[in-house]
């Protein structure tokens, strides 16, 4: 139960006494064993009864406030890409490079995925010459990859340094509920986030970077 409060609660004379940052309620019963129920409402962890000195963990759990539940995704990263028309301009950087096949095979990846209004903010010139450039094309679009599955909450509050599929870190900032994202070429908003695929999960963001 360590991982639903922060501090070990201790009993004296068979009154148990919590140490946590939350409330709690205790009343008698009437069975004759015991002297004191304690009853601990925890946001996401089951009910915890204390029935002299004895914890019993009920059934029943309360309810999150935010539900992880999500529907089964039937789509790979590239389905989800091509059948975008947001996403056209990054469809055809990944068919130049050659990668478009990567993601529709199994795995994990986490895909920063630059919108079309993103890619417009690239000097049109320096945008024709990278598609024209494989090697060089490679390496950017591939900064954009995790080979891990990160969905927003899975980073950390401040920023989180990690590693891209071409070996490249960059940083991933969480405040709150948004994400930054920033590498040595430029720095991106998260603008819709957790967008799931049979292969891993997409972020959009709003520049390249």
């Amino acid at each position: 139960f360590s991982s639903c409060f922060h501090n070990i609660f201790s009993s004296h004379h068979n009154t148990l006494v919590f140490y946590l940052p939350l409330t709690y309620t205790a009343r008698k019963t009437n069975q004759p064993d015991s002297k004191m129920v304690s009853q601990v409402n925890l946001p996401s962890c089951s009910v915890l009864m204390v029935l002299s000195g004895v914890l019993v963990l009920q059934t029943t759990a309360v309810q999150s406030h935010y539900p992880r539940a999500y529907p089964k995704p039937s789509q790979t990263i590239a389905e989800i890409v091509s059948e975008n028309e947001n996403f056209s301009t990054l469809l055809a950087a990944l068919e130049a490079a050659g990668l478009t096949g990567v993601f529709t095979e199994p795995g994990r990846y986490t895909v920063f995925a630059p919108t079309n209004a993103a890619f417009e903010k690239v000097p049109s010139s320096d945008l024709n010459a990278l598609l024209g450039d494989k090697e060089g094309l490679t390496a950017v679009l591939t900064r954009h990859v995790l080979p891990k599955l990160k969905p927003a909450d899975a980073f950390f509050f401040g920023p989180n340094k990690v590693k891209t599929l071409n070996g490249e870190k960059i940083t991933v900032s969480r405040y709150w509920r948004q994400l930054n994202v920033n590498s040595s070429a430029g720095a991106a908003f998260v603008e819709m986030q957790d967008i799931r695929a049979t292969n891993g999960i997409i972020h959009v963001i709003d520049a390249v970077i």
